[in-house]
C-alpha cells in the first residue's frame, strides 16, 4: 500500500499577522538557530526509524516538508531525511518529494541544492505582491519581485507551485488577475488559492473585522480567480486548489481521500489504518526528549463518516457514498439522502447515479458555500 509521509517543520523567522498556527521563531543565520535545526532533524530522522520500522507493507510515494517554514532547513539537512526515510523504507523512484519555500530562500544556489538533495516539487509563498496589501495582513516574508520569481520558475527537476491569498480587504480584481498572471506566464504547475481568513486572537484580528461587503467582495475576487485560472488551462480540482492536468498534489490527495500518511515532527499528524495519532509535544518537548509521546484520536464510526465527507467535499469531484461506507463501515442512513437531495433541490449539489452508488459533488453555487453545505451534510452523523 502507498503511504504518504510528512514532515512538520514548526519553525519560523516570524509568525505572519494573520497566521493562528503553532510555530516557534528561529533564526536561520545564528548558530545557535542552525544548531537547532540540525538537532530537529535528527530527532525527525530518530522518530522515522521508530515508526516506520513496524510499519510493513508500505511504500512511501509522497513526501512533503511543511510547516512553519520548512525552507529553514538546510537543504543538506533535507537530503539526510530523505536518505533515512531511503534506508528503512521502500521509497518509490518517482516519488512526489515536496517542500514549502518562503521568498528569502528562493535564490538560485538554494533552489538547486533543494533539487540536488531530492525536492522535486517547490510551493513558494507568494500570497500578494502588492506592497501594500503585503504588509496589511503583516506577511512577514519578502515579496516576491520579478527576479525572484525568475529564479524560482527556472529550477530543472522541480515542479514550480505557488501560494496566493485571495479577499485581502483592498484587494483589486486587476490586482489579483495580475498577481496570477505573473505565475501562469512562467508556467506555474499548480496554485493554491486561499481566501484571507481573519482568524481570532491573531494581530490581523485586532485591526480588520470581517464584514458582509468583505464577504461579498471575496466572493467577487474568487470567482474571478476561477474564471482565469480556468482560462489559462487550470483544472479547478479542490476548493482552493487549481493544477495543470496531470499536476495535482498527489500528497495532499491524501488528505482528501482518507489514504494512509505518517506525519514525523512536533505536532504531526498520522493516519494510518484507520487511526489517527499526533505527536503530542512542543518543539521544545521533541527535541529535549528521550521518548517521543502520541495521543490517539479515538474514534467512532459515525466521527468516521463526518471526516470522510468533511475532507472529500472539498474535491470537485465529490464523495462516493459507496466508497465512504466501505472505507468507514457506516451505512448510508436515509436521512443523510435526505439531506443531499434537499441540497440538490436548492441547486447546492450534484447527485450522480452509478449504478447503485451515488456520487455526490459541490455545485458551481455550492462552492461559494461549502462550509455550510459540507456540514449539512455531514451534521447526519453528529
Amino acid at each position: 500500500m502507498k503511504l504518504g509521509v510528512y514532515i512538520h517543520v514548526p519553525f519560523c523567522r516570524k509568525k505572519c499577522d494573520y497566521c493562528s498556527f503553532y510555530s516557534v521563531p528561529v533564526d536561520p543565520a545564528s548558530s545557535a538557530g542552525r544548531a537547532g535545526l540540525r538537532a530537529y532533524c535528527e530527532r525527525v530522522g530518530q522518530e522515522a526509524r521508530l515508526r516506520l520500522g513496524g510499519l510493513n507493507g508500505y511504500e512511501i510515494d509522497t513526501v512533503y516538508f511543511g510547516g512553519g517554514t520548512p525552507s529553514l532547513l538546510e537543504p543538506v539537512r533535507v537530503a539526510g531525511i530523505l536518505k533515512t526515510l531511503r534506508e528503512i523504507a521502500r521509497v518509490d523512484a518517482d516519488a512526489e518529494v515536496t517542500v514549502e519555500i518562503n521568498p528569502e530562500d528562493c535564490f538560485a544556489d538554494n533552489l538547486h541544492a533543494f533539487r540536488e538533495a531530492g525536492i522535486t516539487r517547490a510551493v513558494l509563498g507568494v500570497q500578494t505582491r502588492d506592497l501594500l496589501l503585503h504588509e496589511l495582513i503583516g506577511r512577514s516574508s519578502s515579496v516576491a519581485g520579478d527576479e525572484l520569481l525568475d529564479a524560482f520558475f527556472s529550477v530543472p527537476g522541480i515542479i514550480p507551485c505557488a501560494d496566493i491569498i485571495a479577499g485581502i480587504p483592498g484587494q483589486r480584481e486587476d490586482g489579483l488577475i495580475a498577481d496570477l498572471d505573473s505565475l501562469c506566464s512562467r508556467r506555474a504547475r499548480h496554485l493554491s488559492v486561499y481566501l484571507l481568513t481573519i482568524e481570532k486572537s491573531t494581530p490581523l484580528s485586532r485591526r480588520v473585522t470581517y464584514t458582509r461587503n468583505l464577504e461579498e467582495t471575496q466572493r467577487g475576487l474568487f470567482e474571478a480567480t476561477i474564471g482565469y485560472l480556468t482560462s489559462r488551462g487550470l483544472v479547478h480540482y479542490e476548493i482552493s486548489n487549481f493544477a495543470v492536468p496531470g499536476f495535482e498534489s498527489r500528497h495532499n490527495m491524501k488528505y482528501w481521500k482518507f489514504l494512509p500518511y505518517l506525519g514525523l515532527g512536533a505536532g504531526a499528524h498520522s493516519f494510518i489504518r484507520n487511526k489517527r495519532t499526533m505527536c503530542a509535544m512542543s518543539a521544545e518537548e521533541y527535541l529535549g526528549g528521550d521518548e517521543f509521546r502520541f495521543d490517539e484520536d479515538r474514534r467512532t464510526p459515525n466521527a468516521a463518516a463526518v471526516e470522510y465527507l468533511l475532507t472529500g467535499l472539498r474535491l470537485l469531484e465529490g464523495v462516493s457514498l459507496a466508497e465512504m461506507e466501505q472505507a468507514t463501515g457506516v451505512a448510508i442512513s436515509a436521512g443523510l439522502l435526505s439531506r443531499i437531495d434537499s441540497l440538490a433541490e436548492k441547486g447546492l449539489v450534484s447527485v450522480a447515479r452509478k449504478g447503485g452508488d451515488r456520487i455526490v459533488a459541490l455545485s458551481g453555487e455550492g462552492i461559494f458555500q461549502a462550509d455550510g453545505v459540507i456540514y449539512a451534510i455531514a451534521e447526519e452523523y453528529l
